[in-house]
C-alpha cells in the first residue's frame, strides 16, 4: 500500500555516486486508465514494464497519477497490426479524471497515411475544454483548430508516418519553459513557453495493438540565471520556475543552493546579494519526490560599485528642475554613464539634466551610475513639486439611451476639486459622479479634467462603449372589419441583430412572437387597439413600442354645397363620415364631363350655368369605400364698378355704384383703419393724404358676387404754422416778428387779429407794428393752401400790455418858493397796473427818513415823521414794484436836497 501511493516508478539506482538522476523501467501497474469507459482496453505487461492497447475505436487515455515538470521521458513505440490511425502521448495533463469528456492537456499525436481529413504525420495540440459527445471525429480526427482545441505545431507529409511492427524510441523534454519532442532522435517540436506541471500518459485512437514499454525518466535541473553580472551589495536573481506563468512543481521535493560566498538556499527562485566584488561559481541541486536528483553550476560575476550622489533644487509645477551629478568612483576607473529616472516617468543620460514636471508631489529622483567596468549605483533624492490633482473614474458599457454612470476616483495629495467632464458627445457635466445618457450609439472616449483648488488640472480619457439599440417599430395593414390585421416588424438596429420579437394585440389574446403575425379582432365594439412589439437584440439591447391598431368600418359618403355662382370657385364642403379611423381619399365628379378632383373641399368653378349632378366617391384609410350624388345649380354673376372724386383730407370723397344687374347687397371697404360701409352710393372722409384701394363687393339676387379695387387719392395737405416773437409786447414798443413754420403751401392768408387781413404766395418772415391799439390779445390766424385747395389753419395770440416808465429827479429843493418843492417818481402806466409799491429814502448814515406805499405821496425834505427839516445833502432812494404783466422791479439811485 505505501509503495503504491509514494511510488509512481519502480526505481533502479544506478549506483550511489554523484547525483541521481535516473528512473527506469516505469511500472505501469500504477497508472490509470481514463476517458470514457467504453474506450479502450489498456493490459499491462512485463512486470509492469509495458501496456498494449487492443481495441480500434474512440481516442483513449492510459496515464501516470503523479505530475511532472523538468523532467526528460524516454521510451518505445510499436504498432502490431496494419492499421493507419493515431497513436502518441499527453503531458502537462490536469483534473478532471475519470470518464469526463472536459481535457485540459497537451496532446502530441502520429499518424501513418493520409485518411480523410486527417494527414500523416505528427501534430502538437493544446486541449483545453469540453469535447462534446460526438465530437471526437472534428477534433481528434480532423484536427479542427479553435479555442478549445488549440494547434499549436504540426509536421505532415509523406513517409513521415509510423512503420508497422517498427518500434520507435520517443523523448519528451518538458519543462516549465520548453516542450522538446524527438522520434527515433530526430526533433520533431521545440517550442518555448511557460507551462504548467501535469500528469503524462498514452494516447490512442482508432488503432488496435498498439504497445507502449521500456519508459524511463530523468529529472533536469536546468535554471535562469537572471543576472550573470552584477555589482558588489546587488541582488542575484536565480529563476528554477517563472511563477508568473507557472504553478509551482509537486513532483520536486527541494532546491539546494550554493551561491559560492559561503551562503546557501533552499527556495524555489532565491535572491541573493554579493558583499564583495568577484566572480562566484553558482550550483543548483534538485531533488524529486523519489530521490532522483540533478544539478547545474552557472558563473556570476560581481563588479566594484561607484557611489552615486547629486543635489536639486525644489520648484513650482511647470519649472524646470535643475540636477547637478557629485557622484564619485574610488579605487580608478570613472563613471561612462548617468541614467536618472525623475518619479514622473521622465529619464535622462546627460551628467547634469533639468527635467519640467507634469504633475505635483514630492518626487523621489533616481539616479544610477554605471562605471566603465559595468558596475551601477543608485541614490534617490526627493524633489517638491506643488501639488495637481490625479484624474480617475471607471464606467460600465451600456445600451444607447441607458443611463451611464461615472464613478469619480480621481485625488488629489493636499486641497479640494472640480471636475468638468467631456462626454464627447458636445455634453459637458461639472458633477463629481455625474451619469448621461448618450443618443447616438458608438465608442466615446470620455475626458474628464480635475482642478484643484490652486488651478492645478489633470485629465484623463477612457473609452465608454455604447452599444446600438434597436428602434422598435411595425406596420399594420388597414383593413375593414372582418379582415385579419398583418403586422411587419420594422424595427431597426444597427451594427447588431435582433432575435426576438413579443408580441402582444391589446385584444387579450396571446402573445405572438414571429416576426410578422397575423391577427383577427373580433369585438364589433372596439376599433382601436394598442398593439405592444418588444425586439432584443443579441447585445441584450431592447425597446418597445405601442401603436394603435385600427379595425375601420365603413365611411358614409356625404357632401354640401353653397350657391355656385359662374365664373366663381363653387365650395364643396365634406361631410363625410366614419365611427372609426380617417377618409383617407377623395373622388369628385362635378358632372359636367370636364372636373374631377380628389381634394376633401375642393372648388370648382364651372363654364356655363345650369344644373349639375355632382358625385362624391370617398375611400377611408383602411380601403372601405362610399359615394353619394348631389344636384346643384350655377348662376350668373353680377359686374360690380364705381366712380369717384379726388378730393383733400378731411373732405367728403362721393363714391358712385354703378354695378350691373340685379344687385342688392353692396360692401365697401376704405382702406382706412377698416372702415366698411354697406350702402349702395357711399361717401367717406379722408384724414390723411395718401393713395387707399377702395374695394367694392356686390352681390345679386341670386347671392353671386363680384368685386372691384380701385385707387383713390387723397391730395396731400398743406401744413400751416408760423412762431411770433415777443407773444406778449406793449404799447410803448408794439413790434411783432411773424416767421414761417408751413410746409407744401403755394399760398397763404394771414389775418392779424385786428382787422387787417392780406393774401400772398410768399413765404418770408415778416415784422408787423400793432400801433395806436389798445391793450388787448389778438388771435393771429394762417390758412395755408396748396395747388390742390387743399388747406390747413394754424392760430397764436399776441397780447400788447401796457408798459411803463419810471423817472426821478436828481436834485429837489423844498425852499417854498413853489418850485421842486418834493421829491417822487414820475413814469407812465404806473398807477393803472401797479399791483404793490414801495418807496425809501436814506441818509448817508443808513437810517431811514422816509417811506410810503402810496405813489401819489411824496417826501417834502422833512424828517422824524415830519418833525424837522432834513438837512442838506445827498440822500439814497429805493424803489420796490410790482406792475400787473410785467413783473417785480427795482429801482436805486441819488438825489440831492438842497435850500
Amino acid at each position: 500500500m505505501i509503495r503504491a501511493i509514494v511510488l509512481l516508478f519502480l526505481l533502479i539506482h544506478s549506483c550511489c555516486a554523484g547525483y541521481s538522476q535516473c528512473v527506469s523501467n516505469v511500472d505501469f501497474n500504477t497508472w490509470i486508465h481514463e476517458g470514457p469507459p467504453l474506450n479502450g482496453n489498456w493490459v499491462v505487461g512485463g512486470g509492469g514494464s509495458s501496456v498494449n492497447q487492443t481495441i480500434n475505436g474512440e481516442p483513449t487515455f492510459y496515464l501516470s497519477p503523479d505530475t511532472f515538470i523538468n523532467v526528460v521521458i524516454n521510451g518505445n513505440i510499436t504498432v502490431g497490426v496494419g492499421d493507419d490511425d493515431w497513436v502518441g502521448f499527453v503531458f502537462g495533463y490536469k483534473q478532471p479524471i475519470g470518464n469526463s469528456t472536459y481535457y485540459d492537456c497537451y496532446l502530441f499525436d502520429w499518424k501513418q497515411l493520409i485518411q480523410g481529413a486527417g494527414q500523416e504525420g505528427f501534430s502538437l495540440v493544446k486541449i483545453q475544454g469540453n469535447i462534446p459527445t460526438g465530437s471526437n471525429s472534428t477534433y481528434f480526427w480532423d484536427h479542427t483548430s479553435d479555442p478549445t482545441f488549440q494547434v499549436l505545431a504540426t509536421d505532415y507529409g509523406g513517409n513521415k508516418g509510423w512503420i508497422d511492427n517498427v518500434t520507435h524510441q520517443v523523448t519528451l523534454a518538458y519543462t516549465s519553459s520548453q516542450i522538446t519532442i524527438l522520434v527515433d532522435g530526430d526533433t520533431i517540436f521545440d517550442i518555448a513557453g511557460c507551462y504548467e506541471p501535469g500528469r503524462f500518459g498514452f494516447y490512442n485512437y482508432s488503432q488496435a495493438n498498439v504497445t507502449y514499454a521500456g519508459f524511463d525518466y530523468e529529472i533536469d535541473a536546468q535554471y535562469n540565471l537572471i543576472t550573470p553580472q552584477i555589482c558588489a551589495y546587488d541582488t542575484g536573481i536565480f529563476q528554477f520556475i517563472d511563477t508568473s506563468c507557472s504553478s509551482i512543481p509537486t513532483n520536486l521535493a527541494s532546491w539546494n543552493w550554493d551561491f559560492g560566498d559561503g551562503n546557501t538556499s533552499t527556495a524555489m527562485n532565491p535572491y541573493h546579494a554579493y558583499n564583495a566584488s568577484g566572480t562566484y561559481a553558482v550550483e543548483m541541486i534538485i531533488t524529486d519526490n523519489f530521490g532522483c536528483s540533478d544539478s547545474t553550476t552557472k558563473t556570476i560575476i560581481v563588479q566594484t560599485n561607484p557611489i552615486a550622489g547629486f543635489t536639486s533644487t525644489d520648484i513650482c509645477l511647470g519649472n524646470t528642475t535643475s540636477f547637478t551629478d557629485n557622484s564619485v568612483l574610488t579605487g580608478g576607473g570613472s563613471i561612462i554613464s548617468w541614467l536618472w529616472d525623475f518619479d514622473d516617468g521622465n529619464t535622462s543620460t546627460v551628467q547634469n539634466p533639468s527635467n519640467l514636471y507634469t504633475s505635483d508631489g514630492t518626487y523621489n529622483v533616481l539616479l544610477t551610475i554605471t562605471s566603465d567596468s559595468g558596475c551601477i549605483d543608485t541614490t534617490t533624492i526627493s524633489t517638491e513639486v506643488y501639488p495637481i490633482p490625479v484624474a480617475g473614474f471607471s464606467v460600465s458599457d451600456v445600451c444607447l439611451y441607458d443611463t451611464a454612470f461615472f464613478f469619480n476616483t480621481s485625488s488629489i495629495s493636499s486641497g479640494s476639486l472640480t471636475w468638468i467632464w467631456d462626454f464627447n458627445d458636445g455634453k459637458i457635466s461639472s458633477s463629481e459622479s455625474p451619469f448621461h445618457i448618450y443618443s447616438t450609439d458608438s465608442s466615446y472616449n470620455v475626458t474628464l479634467i480635475v482642478i484643484s483648488d490652486n488651478s492645478c488640472t489633470d485629465t484623463l480619457t477612457q473609452t465608454v462603449q455604447i452599444f446600438p439599440a434597436p428602434l422598435a417599430n411595425f406596420t399594420s395593414t388597414s383593413i375593414c372589419f372582418g379582415e385579419s390585421t398583418a403586422f411587419t416588424d420594422q424595427s431597426l438596429v444597427i451594427n447588431d441583430v435582433i432575435t426576438t420579437w413579443s408580441w402582444l394585440f391589446g385584444d387579450g389574446s396571446p402573445e405572438g412572437n414571429s416576426s410578422s403575425p397575423m391577427h383577427l379582432y373580433t369585438d364589433t365594439n372596439v376599433y382601436e387597439y394598442n398593439a405592444t412589439l418588444l425586439v432584443t437584440t443579441t447585445s441584450g439591447c431592447f425597446d418597445s413600442i405601442t401603436l394603435p391598431v385600427t379595425v375601420h368600418p365603413l365611411p358614409v359618403a356625404d357632401f354640401t354645397n353653397d350657391t355656385v355662382c359662374l365664373g366663381q370657385p363653387s365650395p364643396f364642403l365634406d361631410t363625410s363620415s366614419v365611427s372609426n379611423g380617417a377618409i383617407s381619399s377623395y373622388i369628385w365628379d362635378f358632372g359636367d364631363g370636364i372636373g374631377t378632383s380628389t381634394s376633401q373641399n375642393p372648388n370648382y368653378i364651372y363654364d356655363a350655368d345650369g344644373t349639375y349632378t355632382v358625385q362624391l366617391t370617398i375611400t377611408t384609410d383602411s380601403g372601405c369605400v362610399d359615394d353619394t350624388s348631389i344636384s346643384i345649380g350655377v348662376f350668373s354673376l353680377p359686374v360690380a364698378d364705381y366712380s369717384h372724386i379726388a378730393v383733400c383730407p378731411g373732405d367728403t370723397t362721393f363714391f358712385i355704384d354703378k354695378s350691373t344687374p340685379d344687385v342688392v347687397s353692396w360692401e365697401w371697404n376704405f382702406d382706412d383703419l377698416g372702415s366698411t360701409s354697406i350702402k349702395q352710393h357711399a361717401f367717406y372722409i379722408y384724414e390723411e393724404s395718401g393713395f387707399y384701394y377702395v374695394q367694392l363687393a356686390v352681390i345679386n339676387s341670386n347671392g353671386c358676387s363680384d368685386m372691384i379695387e380701385k385707387l383713390v387719392k387723397a391730395y396731400e395737405k398743406p401744413t400751416a404754422g408760423f412762431t411770433v416773437g415777443p407773444a406778449l409786447t406793449t404799447l410803448i414798443a408794439p413790434f411783432v416778428d411773424f416767421n414761417y413754420t408751413s410746409s407744401a403751401a403755394s399760398t397763404f392768408e394771414w389775418d392779424l387779429g385786428n382787422g387787417f387781413n392780406f393774401t400772398t404766395t410768399l413765404d418770408t418772415n415778416f415784422t408787423y407794428i400793432y400801433l395806436n391799439e389798445d391793450t388787448a390779445t389778438y388771435l393771429v390766424q394762417q390758412i395755408a393752401l396748396n395747388v390742390f385747395g387743399c388747406r390747413d389753419t394754424f392760430d397764436l395770440e399776441v397780447s400788447v400790455k401796457e408798459d411803463f416808465t419810471i423817472f426821478l429827479p436828481n436834485t429837489f429843493t423844498p425852499n417854498n418858493d413853489g418850485i421842486n418843492e418834493t421829491f417822487s417818481p414820475k413814469g407812465i402806466g404806473l398807477a393803472s397796473n401797479l399791483k404793490d409799491y414801495k418807496f425809501y429814502i436814506f441818509n448817508r448814515w443808513g437810517d431811514m427818513v422816509f417811506e410810503t406805499d402810496d405813489i401819489l405821496e411824496s417826501w417834502d425834505g422833512t424828517a422824524n415823521n415830519g418833525n424837522k427839516l432834513a438837512p442838506t445833502g445827498v440822500y439814497v432812494w429805493h424803489i420796490n414794484l410790482d406792475v400787473e404783466g410785467l413783473g417785480r422791479h427795482q429801482y436805486i439811485g441819488h438825489t440831492s436836497l438842497l435850500y
